[in-house]
């Protein structure tokens, strides 16, 4: 898998105020990213939920408050049906894992930071599906990195499970949920564990 190797966590030190960047690198992060930026239906009676593909065989990890039931659906971002097969979920993260084989090869996964990098005063970048079902990218700045089991804080729209992108490109997180004036983020050290296990059948 992809994925074996690169879920090694580091510390990174804190940026004196916001880092350089570009408008271009962020479209080039879009351009780069959005087809790995799947909707995922967890539950038949359920809405969409946005995912991102993480693993070279073709998993998702995605949002699921609800917990997921029977058989996952997929949705590409050309609007491809896509059949899944549920991996694993974690209800204190309210995150599944879905394998789509149909991606496997198809479309590139995200690349996985080698560190945490949700820190104060850093560009990020997300994707989210708007109302009409259309891709669309943000870019901001964190606001306060997680505390201990807290969320990290991103003024960058996005929701439940979009990913929140370095501007070069690696997975830093996922959206958790969004406030009135911020955007509550889950860092990846978070989830990494479970990724790991489900993904690389670690249990």
């Amino acid at each position: 898998m992809s994925l074996l190797g690169i879920f090694v966590l580091g510390e990174v030190a804190r940026a004196e105020g916001p880092e350089a960047s570009a408008p271009l690198q962020f479209g080039r992060v879009y351009a780069e990213n959005k087809a790995a930026v799947i909707r995922v239906k967890a539950r038949p009676d359920g809405p969409w939920a946005t995912g991102v593909l993480v693993g070279a065989g073709g998993e998702v990890v995605f949002s699921a408050p609800r917990g997921p039931a029977g058989v996952p659906a997929g949705l590409s971002s050309e609007g491809q049906d896509l059949a899944g097969e549920l991996l694993g979920y974690d209800r204190s993260l309210a995150l599944g894992v879905a394998r789509f084989p149909s991606l496997a090869g198809a479309v590139r996964p995200v690349q996985v930071a080698g560190a945490s990098g949700l820190t104060k005063d850093r560009w990020v970048v997300t994707i989210r599906y708007n109302a009409k079902g259309l891709l669309e990218p943000f870019a901001g700045v964190v606001e306060a990195a997680g505390r201990g089991q807290g969320p990290a804080k991103i003024m960058v729209p996005g929701q439940p499970g979009s990913p929140i992108l370095s501007k070069d490109g690696e997975l830093l997180g996922l959206v958790q949920d969004v406030g009135e004036r911020s955007t509550r983020a889950l860092p990846l050290e978070r989830f990494v564990p479970f990724l790991k296990a489900v993904v690389l059948g670690a249990h």
